[in-house]
């Protein structure tokens, strides 16, 4: 029940002048004993630094109930710690008595001294401790909530009475067993315990006796690592520490990792516990919020938490008998936002829901909120078809809360991308404020303004990557809230008025641009003193252009910004389109363009010629007949023009070339081949095409830089990252690679089996076992049967002596593929250190049968020399044996 303390040398350092010989001294009590005349011992539970826990029975009772007991014991035998413990140790049994009083804390039934020795006694809680229950199952999403929930109410009273626990996590917490006259449906509680009485006193000022120390004061640090914030770790607990352990705890719940795991994993692989599990984003954020380092960016007590989990009590009911609510989305002030399923479609269609609370609405406006509810939705059926508007399907009141049902888009929020690290080059920002101004202007023509433009109401759909909207301010005017970044989104004269302009919307777009440029929120970036604006073109390099249209979109006055999303689209276009000809050179080209006329003709016989060579080529392609497709590309590139274009159209038949020179195991071939459409047109697949073939010549460094400007062209194919990783390995610059490997995985999941494989077959290579281990489980967790992995977690396990793993490894893959050379002579190598010679060799010479390479035959042709050595020499004592028993028969 209680962990070990962490002691650390205070500040300040001290002379103490010895101390007598103390008249206490710590006695071990054993089962059968009994205390306090009427508490007999059963068991020891644990111990811990200051304090040894037991199982007892009050004997005096009717029932012999069971208790709790915890005896003092310090680590160091001073009179002034003894006297200070037994001060504090009344002290706590006072705060005990008063926390004992909640049903889901323990009652401090008595405490005392007796022969020198201090005790506590304590309610027994029957039931099973969280670590354990989560070990045997991992809680879902609906379940954390629930858990938190009733922890939450538990540690709002706790804080109330003026007491931080300090050391929250699953072992202290434990699911009672349950009231058997309680309803069998009823949620078994949750009992915090341990409140470290004794813990408290490890706060008292400490002499070192260690020999070989010097008199130093100390202190002691209450907590278990992981669960500790930075502040309790610097010996400065506040109340929002115990909310950050409860953090720590629900994340362990969650992924059955405890965060000292976590943090490893972090480190080694680049992975998050969010990103592997299924749980609602605003359910992500809230916990995110309580595990900030910072206590700045923490709730900052029990009843705010509880106060953010609300809406996400939602979670599971069935609103109108149709949708259930399946995810949670975020909430602003009164209004919460779900995802939510229709059970009543046999394809179970996910919408979205937005809740309005009446109690949000003041009826400042004289409008009731229903007649607003509708007034909206009949506005917005005239946008129906616009694929940028979301939709709304149905509208109801149910419980006194009002609802509307709109579409649902597949896509992440603008806010999800920036804090997903995700790069907003000039391009992609001058793409997002096209297609919201877009959007907007739509709205606009219906005199509907969104009044709530910021990144977390901007979704990117996938896969058309275009800005839908949603989050409309539709009770903006009843509830007259919004959130901190929201508040900095909207235009100044909204702060101070109820007044909104189309206006309003272009300034909160210019916000939204400037946070995603800058990563930066609005409000935490520095302003101008003079005029207020807000200071962020050296938070980001962009053109003057950009720089000149956002601020004119956020300007504070709002006569000087942009006053409709018509004007602001005219400027987009001049800023995307400004390289576009002078007029007069039409009249220079006109001539050329009757040649090029003629040339064209010309091409588009050729062009027409050519497709039939690369039909045939393509047929030899598939049934593997390589040179003979070579030459029908060949023929086929010759009749058309070497120009951008051309090359840029028919970029695959130069990749297929390429491919058929690497079947035929001619590298040289497939590199000239992509060096020549390089000339007329760089893309990264060509780029791409000739870091492999650099990379098969063993020209490393070249292929390096191939790679480098695949990249530069599409950051976002996975296999550049992964190929370039692969000729760091060969480079021997293994960090450049294990970031490659990482950066391949996170852009593909599906995929990314075989950057997973490599990131394995790097750690095997640096002889790092258990990470290749853990690496190849990841492949494989991807892509079940894949061979390489297989191959690789085997040989991991036979480095490691694993020898039952690698052979279940090896069989799995030669069940799979039959000829697979490595994991035959794998499978041979491990039965031969199990000294299965017979096997071994049978394995040998299969493996031999199959070899793949001529240097594969000599290292199968000397293990199978072995193993036969070795039978012979264990057949000698057994022949011998054997003509030892025929002549004593003949005898």
């Amino acid at each position: 029940m209680s962990d070990q303390d962490w002691t650390i040398p205070m500040s300040g350092i001290k002379d103490l002048s010895p101390e007598p010989a103390s008249e206490y001294q710590y006695q071990m009590i054993c089962a059968g004993d009994i205390i306090g005349q009427k508490y007999q011992i059963l068991q020891e539970l644990g111990s811990g630094g200051f304090a040894t826990t037991y199982l007892a029975v009050d004997i005096s009772s009717e029932n012999n109930s069971k208790c709790v007991v915890k005896q003092l014991q310090p680590r160091f035998n001073s009179p002034s710690i003894w006297e200070n413990a037994k001060l504090r140790l009344e002290q706590e049994g006072l705060v005990l008595q008063k926390l004992g009083q909640h049903e889901q804390i323990p009652q401090l039934i008595a405490h005392f001294e007796e022969n020198n020795q201090f005790y506590l006694i304590l309610e027994f809680i029957d039931g099973e401790d969280f670590a354990q229950e989560v070990q045997k199952k991992l809680l879902t999403e609906v379940e954390a909530i629930r858990f938190l929930q009733q922890v939450l109410e538990v540690l709002d009273f706790v804080h109330q009475q003026g007491v931080i626990h300090r050391d929250i996590k699953p072992s202290n917490l434990i699911r009672s067993s349950g009231d058997p006259a309680g309803s069998a449906d009823a949620p078994r509680k949750i009992t915090l315990i341990d409140f470290g009485a004794v813990k408290e006193i490890g706060t008292t000022i400490l002499q070192s006796s260690l020999p070989g120390t010097q008199n130093h004061l100390y202190t002691q640090i209450i907590g278990t690592p992981g669960y500790m914030p930075p502040e309790q770790n610097n010996g400065k607990p506040v109340f929002s520490s115990d909310i950050y352990a409860l953090g720590k705890t629900v994340i362990y719940a969650l992924t059955g990792h405890s965060p000292t795991e976590w943090e490893q994993i972090e480190i080694d692989e680049a992975i998050y516990w969010q990103d592997n599990i299924n749980i609602s984003q605003g359910f992500i954020k809230l916990i995110q919020r309580m595990v900030a380092p910072k206590t700045s960016e923490r709730f900052t007590s029990a009843a705010q938490v509880i106060s953010a989990l609300k809406p996400l009590l939602m979670l599971g009911q069935v609103l109108q008998g149709r949708y259930s609510i399946v995810g949670y989305l975020n909430s602003e002030g009164f209004i919460d936002n779900y995802i939510v399923q229709d059970i009543q479609d046999h394809k179970h269609s996910l919408y979205f829901a937005t809740k309005v609370s009446p109690k949000g609405l003041a009826d400042t406006t004289g409008i009731e909120p229903e007649k607003q509810i509708k007034n909206f939705i009949i506005k917005t059926q005239k946008l129906a078809k616009n694929p940028q508007i979301l939709s709304i399907l149905d509208y109801f009141a149910e419980q006194g809360c009002y609802y509307l049902i709109q579409e649902y888009v597949q896509g992440k929020t603008v806010e999800q991308l920036i804090k997903n690290n995700t790069v907003f080059s000039e391009q992609s920002i001058l793409n997002l404020i096209e297609h919201t101004a877009i959007a907007l202007n739509a709205c606009h023509s219906q005199e509907i303004i969104h009044d709530n433009i910021k990144p977390s109401s901007l979704i990117q759909s996938q896969p058309q990557r275009t800005i839908v909207l949603r989050d409309f301010n539709i009770f903006g005017d009843l509830t007259n809230v919004f959130s901190e970044l929201q508040r900095e989104n909207i235009s100044p004269q909204n702060n101070l008025s109820d007044s909104s302009h189309y206006a309003s919307d272009i300034y909160s777009l210019g916000m939204t641009a400037i946070y995603a440029l800058a990563g930066i929120t609005p409000q935490a970036l520095a302003k101008n003193p003079h005029t207020g604006q807000i200071l962020w073109e050296n938070k980001t390099k962009v053109s003057k252009n950009l720089v000149m249209l956002i601020n004119k979109m956020t300007c504070l006055d709002r006569s000087q910004r942009y006053q409709s999303t018509t004007h602001l689209l005219r400027d987009l276009k001049k800023i995307k389109y400004q390289a576009k000809f002078p007029l007069w050179y039409l009249y220079l080209l006109s001539l050329p363009l009757l040649v090029i006329g003629i040339l064209f003709m010309v091409a588009q016989w050729g062009q027409r010629t050519a497709i039939l060579e690369f039909y045939k080529a393509d047929i030899m392609l598939e049934e593997q007949q390589y040179g003979t497709a070579i030459s029908y590309y060949d023929a086929g590139l010759k009749k058309i023009f070497k120009t951008k274009k051309q090359v840029k159209h028919y970029q695959q038949v130069w990749l297929k070339q390429a491919t058929a020179f690497n079947r035929l195991d001619n590298p040289q071939g497939a590199l000239e081949t992509c060096n020549e459409a390089l000339k007329y047109y760089q893309s990264y697949e060509l780029l791409n095409c000739q870091g492999l073939a650099l990379d098969s010549l063993g020209r490393y460094e070249e292929s390096i830089i191939a790679y480098n400007s695949a990249i530069a062209i599409e950051s976002e194919y996975l296999w550049l990252w992964n190929n370039r990783g692969e000729v760091y390995t060969k480079l021997g610059q293994v960090d450049k690679a294990i970031a490659d490997f990482k950066k391949a995985i996170s852009l593909n999941q599906r995929q990314s089996f075989v950057p997973w494989n490599n990131l394995g077959k790097l750690y095997y290579q640096q002889q790092q076992y258990q990470e290749a281990i853990i690496t190849y489980q990841k492949a494989i967790s991807v892509r079940q049967n894949y061979v390489p992995a297989l191959i690789g977690l085997g040989n991991c396990y036979k480095a490691e002596q694993y020898y039952a793993k690698a052979l279940e490894m090896y069989n799995k893959v030669v069940a799979i593929d039959d000829h697979a050379y490595e994991a035959w002579l794998g499978k041979g190598l491990v039965e031969e250190a199990l000294q299965q010679y017979s096997a071994a060799a049978k394995t040998y010479t299969y493996a031999l049968h199959i070899r793949e390479e001529k240097e594969d035959e000599e290292v199968v042709r000397q293990a199978l020399q072995r193993v036969l050595e070795q039978l012979k020499v264990d057949e000698r004592p057994r022949a011998a044996e054997r003509r030892k028993g025929t002549r004593e028969f003949k005898n």
